[in-house]
């Protein structure tokens, strides 16, 4: 059983792979999608939920794109806080960064506190303690989404080690975070 969102973006259909609450980072936050860490997988909860990666793997073998939001179950779809990439630009189920500094890679669409770009770059990571997210204070120097207001080190969409609270994923304790594996219609 899986949740998915045929409604919200008509060019999409969506299936859940991963939904937290900010009060529940501790239990995500280093977590990458390539590790098999279910939590909850066979009762779907939008505080804490995580598909077992052989189902995010058979759910990728059928998909195009990924994409993260904020309070979806709250809120539904807003592109404030939201990403979206092709799987061969920003391949989430496989990306592993083991040192050094991560790259710019390529969204279709990204904002962040509002501020967005379509088809531009920003910085993009997860290793094997570290859930996938995005680095918008260092994506600032490198990368093409320049997004002021930034906290130094500033985590989006999952880690949260460092965050700002004007992100719609963190702005409260309650506050999700979602990401999706999809396909174009």
């Amino acid at each position: 059983m899986v949740y998915c969102d045929f409604e919200s973006e008509k060019e999409f259909v969506w299936t859940l792979i991963e939904s937290f609450e900010f009060a529940n980072n501790v239990i995500f936050k280093k977590k990458a999608f390539y590790r098999n860490v279910p939590v909850n997988e066979n009762t779907h909860q939008w505080q804490k939920y995580r598909l077992s990666n052989p189902h995010m793997k058979e759910i990728e073998g059928h998909s195009t794109h990924v994409r993260a939001t904020c309070n979806f179950d709250t809120e539904g779809l807003k592109y404030i806080d939201y990403l979206r990439a092709s799987l061969t630009e920003v391949d989430v189920m496989n990306l592993r960064i083991i040192s050094g500094f991560a790259p710019c890679v390529k969204f279709e669409y990204i904002n962040i506190r509002g501020v967005g770009c379509m088809d531009c770059t920003c910085h993009f990571t997860q290793g094997d303690s570290m859930h996938a997210h995005v680095d918008s204070a260092k994506a600032r120097w490198q990368c093409q989404l320049k997004s002021p207001g930034y906290v130094l080190s500033e985590d989006d969409f999952g880690r949260y080690n460092y965050y700002n609270p004007t992100h719609r994923c963190v702005s409260s304790a309650n506050s999700t975070t979602q990401w999706w594996l999809g396909d174009r219609l």
